[in-house]
């Protein structure tokens, strides 16, 4: 009897961490239009200091094959788990970001980092697509945010350019198809200004730091 009730609890257990887990399962955005005073409510009521440095662009995708991306300050990719109450990313190169899940809904994640003690609150969505190459959280279609480790050739900047205003088609579609009311176009570094019915080019003197930094040089 003792052994069944044991067995029983167990079941419990695995089942509402499994659960857990699956509700972590999805497109995480920063969520950057909080008012200050509930930015300080969140840092008090965790222990922690505030997130300065990320904008509503800044995203953690977790998939439920166990793998992410993310675009904190850089672009990353690798492998999450849940383990107790810590969310652990381990990117490509072995490093690890270890998050204290302090609340998680539905809708709604709150975390603690647990290496520089920033409280991070994001929004969370649907992040199901056909392929990878529907995604715009997936590496393929982030490729443009990786700085470029050399003096690109012509075709090389053409493939970049390419593959960022894919990212933009891509990201537009996955909004569209999940009837959200408000999507996010300024925070993203892009050549383009976007605006709510159109865009235009960036002339070079007006780009910002972070969109240059991605190229080699500034000949490129």
């Amino acid at each position: 009897m003792r052994l069944c009730y044991l067995l029983i609890l167990a079941f419990v257990f695995l089942s509402c961490k499994s659960g857990e887990k699956s509700s972590l399962e999805k497109a995480w955005l920063y969520n950057d239009d909080l008012p200050k005073d509930q930015q300080m409510e969140d840092v008090f009521k965790y222990g922690g200091t505030p997130e300065y440095g990320f904008t509503g662009a800044s995203f953690m995708n977790l998939q439920a094959d166990g793998k992410f991306t993310s675009n904190f300050n850089l672009f990353d990719y690798g492998d999450w788990k849940l383990s107790d109450s810590n969310l652990i990313l381990t990117n490509h190169s072995k490093g690890k970001l270890v998050l204290n899940v302090k609340k998680l809904g539905s809708r709604e994640m709150i975390c603690v980092n647990k290496s520089n003690h920033k409280v991070y609150r994001f929004n969370g969505f649907p992040n199901s697509f056909s392929s990878e190459a529907e995604s715009p959280f997936s590496i393929a279609n982030n490729a443009w945010r990786v700085k470029a480790n050399h003096k690109e050739s012509d075709a090389e900047i053409r493939a970049r350019l390419k593959n960022h205003f894919r990212w933009w088609e891509k990201y537009f579609s996955w909004g569209f198809n999940n009837k959200m009311q408000v999507i996010d176009i300024r925070s993203t570094v892009s050549v383009l200004d976007m605006y709510a019915n159109g865009f235009e080019l960036k002339y070079y003197d007006q780009q910002f730091p972070e969109w240059k930094n991605i190229f080699y040089d500034a000949a490129n």
